[in-house]
């Protein structure tokens, strides 16, 4: 295409995105972000601000046996004990018939932490030095043994494990971890810049939206494979960053906002742009005017304009009623524009 061309370019349209701050920003693709926190994740294909969701816990069934207290799980019950785990004979309750002899981790002297059912009838056992599985933990016979220590589904406290589908989920020090009886997969592998934000921490879930809820840290999806944010107070959006493929300069004229305007009333929405390797330009606001209608698009003309070969851009404030449907950006260019990244 000869001489100048404007024309609008979408930087971002799928949302809630998930967090990715290990790859690079120019490779990253709509629906993900390498900086968000604080973002609401139940209204999908709508960026608005949130707070992260709540969770419950695994079902606790208890019962009391000689002064100590034990949980019912696959017929029978069981309890922890320093660096055994003791269980008592099956379909029994409430009296002490039968015990059995308990399983001990004696690998090394650090007693047990936790422990549910995972993997079919699997049982995970868990210390500060590892996770364990106890294969066909449903057995009446009794007379368990359990596989050898995994150190990567180590837990620092009870609580910091659960289990959705029959998957053990572990938070440690070195992230998210999932285990279902075969290799472990560390799930935070893409979001290892927040390691120490999230580490060690108390985990619940939400089976029906199928999320593991990382106390007010993080949220992750279980259908979608997406993390989210939570650690930072307040709200904050990123982009990827938009480069010409031909790696040429370009100009960067306008930004727009395709919203609605749940609230209906006026709102604001404030923002930042980088241009390559920049540092972060002053924020510019874009009033949103209620007229009579939930839809709209405003758009904004940047103070100076961004003339680059990479573009940034991000949201530090958003009106709670308004809902980002998606961000785009007027640009101008001597080469193709349809070569921008998308």
């Amino acid at each position: 295409m000869a001489g100048s061309d404007q024309k609008w370019v979408t930087l971002a349209s799928k949302f809630p995105a998930g967090l990715d701050t290990e790859t690079d920003e120019i490779d990253l693709t709509d629906g993900f972000t390498p900086d968000s926190y604080g973002v609401d994740i139940d209204t999908p294909g709508r960026l608005r601000t949130g707070s992260v969701p709540t969770g419950t816990g695994d079902i606790a069934d208890t019962s009391s046996v000689g002064g100590n207290t034990y949980t019912w799980h696959y017929r029978r019950l069981w309890r922890i004990n320093g660096v055994d785990l003791e269980y008592l004979a099956p379909r029994y309750r409430d009296i002490a018939l039968v015990h059995q002899i308990p399983l001990s981790f004696e690998e090394d002297a650090n007693a047990l932490l936790t422990f549910f059912p995972f993997a079919g009838t699997s049982m995970f056992v868990a210390k500060s030095t590892g996770g364990y599985q106890i294969p066909g933990a449903a057995s009446l016979a009794g007379n368990f043994q359990h596989d050898d220590i995994v150190e990567s589904m180590q837990v620092s406290a009870d609580g910091n494990a659960i289990a959705m589908d029959g998957i053990a989920y572990a938070s440690n020090t070195h992230g998210l971890m999932a285990w279902g009886g075969g290799a472990v997969t560390e799930l935070t592998a893409l979001q290892r810049a927040k390691a120490s934000d999230w580490a060690d921490t108390a985990v619940t879930k939400d089976e029906q939206k199928r999320r593991i809820i990382g106390a007010d840290k993080f949220v992750y999806d279980s259908r979608t494979k997406l993390f989210f944010d939570y650690s930072t107070s307040g709200f904050r959006f990123t982009s990827r960053t938009m480069t010409d493929n031909l790696s040429a300069p370009f100009t960067v004229v306008r930004v727009g906002f395709l919203l609605e305007n749940s609230g209906k009333q006026d709102g604001m929405i404030k923002f930042q742009v980088k241009r390559d390797l920049e540092e972060w330009q002053p924020i510019e606001e874009v009033d949103v005017i209620w007229d009579d209608d939930t839809h709209g698009f405003v758009e904004a003309p940047l103070e100076d304009w961004v003339q680059a070969e990479k573009f940034t851009l991000r949201i530090e404030s958003l009106s709670s009623w308004i809902y980002i449907r998606r961000i785009q950006v007027l640009v101008e260019s001597n080469s193709d524009v349809s070569s921008y990244s998308q």
